[in-house]
């Protein structure tokens, strides 16, 4: 028995060395020559102890080298040589062993700190043997009895227990060296013991037959456990009924010692025991039982003597006396054991120690496997995390990527909206552009009639005024110079326009024609409708001296107070326009006026109560058949012609704020705060970027002043943090990611959802001005930063006119008239222009252009467009287009009839048509208005006014183009205003070829 105490010393000794090999310097051993007085106790000889000190002496040295302080002192250790040990031991138990002592090697003497630690001890400077007992060793911790088992805390070299002969159990604290606690809770010997997985429990096992757990940190018993570990015994004590033989069984089921023990390291509520009789049982630390399925018997009735669980838990190996080690399934979650395989040890001695070696684990023997271990990880992690970035990084890049883009875009596309918006109220004014937009998408019809934009006023007062001499003009002067002169004269009388209240309506060929309290309801619109006829008399003569314009200019006024209707009528082309009987009134007053002269009604002059002196005017036939008879002129005052003067001046200078100069005013303020603010953070990304350099290693990107970088550093033990935190982290972290992703994506939504709201009010805007003028010149306008002093205009070599009225509409609106204004009247003008707007889509039409219309009157011209216009000296192309130009006049006449057929109305169409040069171009500084002017235009007009019903005149010209398409009658001579004689045509039909084409 003495012989396998001294085995088991021997095999206890070598596994908790090969366990504190990592940590060598903190080897924590009791005086050997004491462990071995306690275990012989009265043995006959005490050369024993010297003998085995001797031979584990040597043990040591051949493992770890000699100690430093001797290889310091010495100069014969690396010469030192040592022999096969042969171990006799005499003992009163078993005398037929012998150990017979190993020499012990020359010429090494300990040092002085070994010295020291051995007086610490109470030892004297004895032989070789005891001095590399202790040596490196820094405490000894005295114990009552001898120590049969060392146990380290998990992953923890600063809590050490052992368990003594006596059944006590000491729990130390390393360093500093302190006692924590000293425990005695068996009654036998402890041979076993075990912290748990987090080091907070210690299981023992005692040869009295129980196993306790302790709480390490308050040193108290939790559950002391015995168990009768013969089941079979069990069940024969429950069958005989023999006083005696209860006896018996009931010390056999006693006697049975707990050997070894195991916390199962994924559930520290279950652990693992082994007992002397074999049996392998597994048990609940809360409830002290035995869990179902949880026992097993080794085989040959051998006795369990070591035990040890792998890493995850799921599999037990256990040790026994006959030198064989089994191994068992263990399941986690219920604690059923399964039994596995069986191999025996080679030499067939008792297993008495088990270690468990996981090749990933940081105490493993081999650095290789640790180092290449580590460097695997450290490589996919820096992999994993260089595609997460990338992923990250693309994905943020992508969305700041779209945010500057959205918000590029909606600047864009706000500038452009801003600049439509200009353009279109300075053409119409707000309350209908804002219902025109509405509609603009989804076009309303109501009833049987398309949608009139109109508003009403009960008073308000008309001006028309005609230039007198520009036929003359026009034919002295080149194109430019004429559209250069023109633009001056509008421009200079739209400032005046506003400066006296007056809204500029449209612009007829020479004619300028505005109202005075239409937008704006004012009692004194009479007053500054007159001041406004005065001021344009006086803006021409000072233009005309400025220019020194060679031929003689100046305006006749007309002006009329009364009801009107405002609106834009058509599909195409919409112009802002007014209707009234009182309109016609105020055209008469101009015709019947004199150059240089302000012509007014009587109802104009009643109210400017005296304002100005007046002197009898003139009338004709049509003012005398509205009932107009007596008109006054307006005698200009004294100073009148100062205050003009001045005011055409300061006007003329504010002549550079047009349209164009106000391109995008806000706009670009919004893209210079944006340009300093890029320019700002730029600057500030340079210092950076020269300052980064000088204050953190690009390479490790750490500051280079050591303050500096330990500042913000916090060390964290890794200990400390569980996996729960860890997930807690990483949670919160993918938390932010999925928000951040969340708000990304709600904010291109809604960049989205913004950018389709912009672009359906920007294709609603775009409508509406491309309506108002070709889109050409809208396209002309929209794209280029036009400057004030700029112009467009072009001269084209041979353009087709089309002058085309309704004669007989003029006497059906009087009669209407009586009732809301002609209101219905004009909803019926509506639908006559829109049917002949919807022919401008045809494929056929596609090279017409319609330029205006005029109360009842439509014009349109082919050639203007440019993708259709008209070559040199290309008669095959002018015969094409004019052409087209007269199968247009006879669908106008077919659609007219239809009208006449569906209302049974007897409207009747009257036309003329010219070609020839024209000038075509955009005047007017605040109200940029697109025209045609020349000789071309006006003899156009003639032809209608001298045309019959239901017929188209034509000149000499055109009937050369068309003789081979269409039929003719005449020709006619007719006296043109101011033309004289003039050979003409009617255009009668097309050609019997031609219709069936």
């Amino acid at each position: 028995m003495l012989s396998s105490n001294w085995q088991s010393i021997l095999a206890q000794d070598a596994r908790w060395n090969s366990f504190r090999q990592p940590y060598i310097r903190n080897m924590y051993l009791r005086r050997r020559s004491q462990l071995l007085a306690d275990v012989v106790g009265d043995a006959p000889s005490r050369g024993f102890d010297k003998n085995y000190m001797r031979l584990r002496s040597q043990l040591l040295t051949l493992m770890y080298g000699s100690p430093p302080e001797l290889r310091r002192t010495s100069r014969s250790d690396s010469t030192a040589t040592f022999h096969t040990v042969d171990l006799s031991l005499t003992d009163a138990s078993d005398s037929g062993r012998q150990w017979t002592p190993p020499h012990a090697p020359e010429g090494l003497t300990p040092s002085k700190d070994a010295h020291a630690s051995r007086a610490l001890a109470g030892i004297g400077t004895e032989s070789l043997s005891m001095s590399y007992t202790f040596s490196g060793v820094h405490h000894i911790f005295e114990q009552g009895a001898s120590v049969n088992h060392v146990a380290f805390a998990n992953n923890c070299p600063q809590l050490l227990c052992t368990a003594d002969a006596q059944g006590v159990l000491c729990i130390y604290q390393v360093d500093p060296p302190k006692a924590l606690h000293r425990i005695a809770g068996h009654s036998g010997p402890i041979v076993w013991a075990e912290w748990s997985h987090s080091n907070d429990v210690i299981i023992t096992c005692s040869l009295d037959g129980s196993l306790s757990v302790w709480d390490a940190m308050k040193g108290a018993l939790l559950r002391s456990i015995r168990l009768q570990s013969n089941t079979h015994a069990q069940q024969q004590l429950s069958q005989q009924q023999m006083l005696g033989q209860q006896i018996q069984l009931q010390q056999q089921c006693n006697c049975d010692p707990v050997l070894c023990a195991a916390f199962q390291p994924a559930n520290n509520n279950m652990l693992a025991m082994g007992s002397g009789r074999g049996m392998i049982q597994v048990i609940s630390v809360s409830t002290g039982m035995v869990v179902r399925g949880g026992s097993q018997q080794l085989q040959s009735g051998a006795r369990a003597l070591s035990m040890a669980f792998s890493i995850c838990g799921t599999l037990l190996w256990v040790g026994d006396d006959k030198g064989s080690i089994s191994s068992y399934v263990f399941d986690i979650a219920s604690g059923r054991l399964s039994r596995g395989r069986r191999f025996c040890a080679p030499g067939g001695g008792p297993v008495t120690c088990l270690s468990f070696r996981h090749w990933v684990n940081r105490q493993a023997r081999d650095p290789c496997l640790l180092f290449g271990a580590n460097v695997a990880i450290f490589l996919c992690v820096n992999v994993i995390g260089l595609t997460m970035h990338r992923i990250l990084e693309r994905g943020m890049c992508k969305s700041f990527l779209d945010i500057r883009n959205s918000i590029l875009v909606r600047m864009d596309m706000a500038a452009e909206n801003e600049r439509l918006e200009r353009l279109l109220l300075s053409i119409l004014p707000q309350p209908i552009a804002a219902e025109m937009k509405k509609d603009t998408v989804n076009p309303r019809i109501i009833g049987e009639f398309h949608r009139v934009y109109m508003q009403k006023h009960e008073s308000a007062t008309i001006l028309f005024a005609d230039i007198v001499g520009f036929t003359v003009l026009s034919a002295s002067v080149t194109p430019l110079e004429l559209v250069n002169i023109l633009n001056d004269l509008f421009g200079t009388f739209d400032h005046l326009s506003k400066k006296n209240g007056c809204v500029r309506i449209k612009l007829l060929g020479d004619c300028y024609y505005c109202v005075a309290g239409l937008t704006k309801e004012r009692p004194d619109h009479a007053l500054c409708g007159v001041q406004m006829g005065l001021d344009i008399i006086q803006a021409v003569a000072e233009i005309r001296k400025r220019k020194d314009i060679p031929c003689t200019l100046n305006m006749r006024v007309g002006l009329h107070t009364g009801k009107v209707l405002s609106g834009v009528i058509g599909l195409r082309k919409w112009q802002y326009d007014v209707w009234s009987n009182d309109v016609t009134i105020a055209n008469q007053m101009e015709s019947a006026g004199q150059p240089g002269k302000v012509h007014i009604s009587d109802s104009t002059f009643a109210l400017l109560e005296g304002a100005f002196p007046v002197e009898p005017g003139q009338t004709n036939a049509v003012l005398k058949r509205f009932g107009v008879v007596k008109t006054y002129f307006i005698v200009p005052r004294p100073n009148c012609e100062k205050i003009c003067s001045g005011s055409v001046d300061s006007l003329d200078s504010e002549g550079e704020d047009t349209l164009q100069s106000h391109e995008l005013g806000d706009a670009r303020a919004q893209l210079t705060d944006v340009s300093r603010a890029s320019l700002k953070l730029a600057i500030e990304a340079r210092v950076l970027q020269q300052t980064n350099p000088h204050l953190i290693n690009v390479w490790t990107l750490a500051f280079k002043e050591r303050n500096t970088e330990k500042k913000p550093h916090i060390a964290l033990s890794l200990h400390r943090y569980n996996l729960s935190r860890c997930n807690f982290v990483s949670c919160i972290t993918a938390g932010q990611t999925e928000l951040t992703a969340r708000l990304d994506y709600l904010l291109q939504s809604r960049t989205n959802d913004e950018q389709r709201e912009r672009h359906e009010l920007k294709e609603g805007s775009r409508r509406i001005v491309f309506n108002l003028l070709p889109a050409h010149v809208a396209i002309y306008f929209l794209l280029r930063k036009v400057k004030s002093k700029d112009l467009y205009y072009k001269d084209y070599h041979m353009v087709g006119v089309l002058f085309a009225r309704i004669s007989n509409f003029a006497e059906f609106r009087i009669k209407q008239e009586r009732a809301d204004l002609g209101f219905d009247c004009l909803q019926f003008l509506n639908e006559i222009i829109a049917e002949f707007d919807k022919l401008l889509d045809w494929d056929h039409f596609q090279a017409i252009e319609k330029i205006k219309t005029m109360g009842a009157a439509y014009m349109c011209v082919v050639g203007l467009i440019p993708e259709y216009q008209i070559e040199v000296n290309d008669h095959r192309s002018e015969v094409e287009y004019m052409t087209i130009l007269g199968d247009f006049f006879f669908m106008m006449l077919q659609r007219l009839q239809e009208i006449n057929r569906r209302s049974a109305k007897s409207f009747r169409l009257q036309a003329g048509i010219h070609c020839g040069p024209v000038v075509a171009g955009v005047i007017g500084s605040r109200k940029p208005h697109y025209d045609i002017w020349g000789n071309t235009v006006n003899v156009a007009s003639r032809m209608e006014t001298n045309s019959r019903s239901e017929s188209c005149l034509v000149t000499a010209d055109v009937y050369k183009l068309l003789s081979d398409n269409f039929k003719f009658e005449g020709p006619y001579r007719k006296i043109v205003k101011g033309k004289g004689s003039m050979e003409t045509y009617y255009l009668v039909a097309a050609k019997a070829e031609r219709k069936a084409k």
